[in-house]
């Protein structure tokens, strides 16, 4: 498994941030409570919502108690609790909107979508629209009011369930909870219509042609080997399509694939957040294979988050996780990936037996075999046998061709479909993996005392990093050369081919 659009949803400011906006609006500062609104605006929305179940009613009272909120700022004793005074508010305006239309009797409602008002070119669409929100409002206000609250907020506004749990004051379980609830309730009436008619409600209608557009885009950043640049355009793409799961991988290896475990350590909110999304994705998905594709990936990037655990025993936790995968998979096209993903688990986890017996049940499906060869050499290597990764090297080098490297791709897009695959082409290429093929061999081959071959195996793997197909790639590679040699291959230090390339990546450090 890895221009202006808008931004994804910030992280929720801590209570000490939001003071400091409120006593700057106290003292003015406009642009400090347009903050305070931007960052309340969506769990306004939603309490509103939750408690009339009126689109239209919930943006007024919304409105109303923002403007309540600036006029009685100055009466906030405790700025730091300016959270749940807003809440409040809102709570109180609610009432205040339930009570009038109480005591007012039943009017004529305009309606933009009726048939005679609708636009000459279109009253079909117009009036289906028309009917389908009526339905989903209608399921909407049956929910109670502390799910309602949730399904609109993660539906329509698009907040994650971290956030939400800290919006709603609840924990990330009881946050899934009710969204599961609110989805069962619906389910009979509105499944098939509940996404695209709360998209409707928000600004743009046409987002399928808006999705494809950033999809292009992010694309090409991964292609330019850019994943933290396409951050931005896949999370607006899930904003609009939620249900997608190929969706939710891209944006989760966006914020995560090739970054270290270090580098995830030091910034833990980007796996979180491809937690969070790859969490949210298979409580929506509605196909088994989408489910087991999705936690397949959350496997994946779980064992990455493991090489931080010096005690093993999350990695072992994974391990035992890919092998129920494993089993549940049995039969699908997702079993060579979860056999594979089993087999690197194994590996990792001081099993690298159990990893080539692996291996070579998956080298007899068709497509899989170059790539099988490589990685039974690194599980013999991880095993100490020497001799046999050296020749299990020697033969992935043979097969690796234009020919098996495109039934490699096909197997990989017949067992995660086109649509996230398509953004991996430039990753899974002929020269990458020649290049990791004898990188592998020269260090190999030069610690059992074959220096010169050795060394001949590293000026091709130099060759295929400096070759033109490799420059997307070659700021990813070339370091991870450079540190595998330097770890493993300590007999390759002084290879002028090493020094050269060591010098180089120092002098673009600097």
């Amino acid at each position: 498994m890895t221009d202006t659009a808008p931004t994804p949803t910030p992280a929720q400011p801590t209570p000490a941030q939001t003071a400091a906006l409120v006593t700057a609006a106290r003292g003015g500062d406009e642009a400090a409570f347009t903050r305070l609104v931007d960052n309340h605006k969506e769990a306004v929305f939603a309490i509103a919502m939750g408690r009339l179940g009126d689109f239209d009613a919930a943006r007024d009272v919304a409105q109303e108690s923002f403007v309540r909120a600036f006029v009685g700022l100055g009466g906030l004793q405790e700025p730091e609790r300016f959270s749940g005074w807003l809440r409040t508010i809102v709570e109180n305006r609610c009432r205040s909107w339930i009570d009038r239309r109480q005591r007012q009797p039943p009017r004529e409602v305009f309606d933009s979508t009726a048939p005679h008002l609708a636009a000459p070119d279109s009253p079909d669409r117009d009036l289906e629209r028309a009917e389908r929100r009526r339905v989903v409002r209608d399921a909407i206000e049956r929910l109670a009011p502390d799910t309602r609250e949730t399904v609109v907020l993660h539906y329509l506004e698009g907040v994650s369930t971290p956030q939400l749990a800290t919006l709603l004051g609840i924990s990330e379980p009881a946050v899934r909870q009710r969204l599961r609830r609110g989805r069962e309730q619906m389910r009979n009436e509105v499944t098939h219509m509940i996404d695209e008619t709360l998209r409707e409600e928000s600004p743009g209608d046409e987002f399928t042609s808006e999705v494809e557009a950033l999809l292009v885009r992010s694309r090409g950043q991964f292609g330019k080997i850019h994943y933290r640049d396409a951050v931005a355009d896949l999370e607006r793409a899930i904003h609009l399509q939620p249900a997608d799961p190929a969706l939710a991988m891209l944006l989760a290896d966006a914020y995560t694939f090739a970054r270290s475990p270090q580098d995830l350590a030091e910034h833990p909110r980007d796996a979180e957040r491809a937690i969070a999304i790859l969490d949210e994705a298979q409580a929506a998905a509605a196909v088994e294979s989408d489910r087991l594709v999705l936690r397949l990936k959350m496997a994946s990037l779980q064992a990455t988050l493991a090489f931080s655990d010096e005690s093993g025993g999350n990695m072992l936790a994974v391990l035992q996780q890919n092998r129920e995968l494993l089993t549940q998979a049995a039969g699908t096209p997702v079993e060579p990936i979860a056999q594979m993903e089993l087999a690197r688990r194994s590996i990792f986890s001081g099993q690298p037996d159990a990893a080539v017996s692996l291996y070579g049940k998956l080298d007899a499906v068709t497509g899989w075999n170059s790539l099988v060869l490589s990685e039974t050499g690194l599980a013999h290597a991880a095993g100490g046998d020497e001799k046999r990764a050296i020749k299990s090297f020697e033969r992935a080098i043979t097969s690796t061709t234009a020919e098996t490297m495109e039934a490699l791709n096909a197997a990989f897009r017949q067992a995660l479909g086109e649509r996230y695959w398509s953004f991996w082409t430039a990753v899974e290429t002929l020269e990458i993996r020649q290049c990791q093929n004898h990188a592998w061999l020269a260090g190999l081959r030069t610690r059992r005392g074959d220096a010169e071959r050795g060394r001949a195996h590293l000026r091709s793997a130099i060759e295929f990093l400096n070759s033109d197909q490799m420059s997307h790639m070659r700021s990813i590679l070339a370091p991870e050369m450079v540190n595998r040699f330097d770890q493993m291959f300590p007999e390759l230090g002084d290879a002028p081919e090493l020094i050269e390339l060591r010098n180089e990546l120092q002098q673009n450090d600097e």
